[in-house]
């Protein structure tokens, strides 16, 4: 709470403009436009891959944030002092049969045609849907996306399943 509290109230001090509204002078000297700026380029760009759960990218993210609040005199409320926390995740256990894609005569298996990231349920079927920028995805349709598109989570969260060309990051990170 106190880091979101922290959060809002460096949001606070940067007016709509990017120039700063009535700060302390140390956080005036630090936060600014090109400052902001500089912070969402490294933690939003291509350098750490999505910063996906549990990956080192995401390790790394969290490892600059936490040299930033080291920075700005912030008090660490993580482990050992820190101002990360290890949380453990439970990965459900791999599957005896591979996940298999049927559609119309064509056949994709986990591991072989296709790689599935993650599952939350055993037999999915639904409606065949190409995503298309501001479309509405009907609920437990199975939605292919265009080929490089990141859609935001909300519009593909009604989705039962969600297909995406294997790009060289996603091969890489299964492997």
């Amino acid at each position: 709470m106190r880091l979101l509290t922290l959060a809002l109230g460096l949001l606070l001090t940067v007016g709509i403009s990017g120039s700063p509204v009535q700060a302390p002078p140390l956080l005036t000297s630090i936060i600014n436009e090109a400052s902001i700026r500089g912070h969402m380029e490294f933690l939003a760009g291509d350098a750490l891959n999505g910063r996906g759960s549990g990956t080192q990218d995401e390790w790394l993210a969290a490892a600059y944030i936490a040299s930033q609040f080291r920075r700005w005199g912030v008090e660490p409320l993580g482990d050992n002092g820190d101002f990360v926390q290890k949380v453990s995740v439970n990965r459900a256990a791999p599957l005896a049969v591979p996940p298999v894609l049927s559609v119309s005569e064509s056949r994709f298996v986990h591991g072989e045609t296709m790689l599935v990231q993650s599952m939350g349920a055993g037999a999915v079927s639904g409606p065949l849907v190409k995503l298309v920028a501001g479309s509405t995805v009907p609920p437990r349709s199975v939605v292919l996306l265009a080929e490089g598109s990141t859609p935001p989570p909300a519009s593909i969260s009604a989705a039962a399943v969600v297909l995406s060309r294997e790009t060289e990051q996603i091969r890489a990170r299964w492997e």
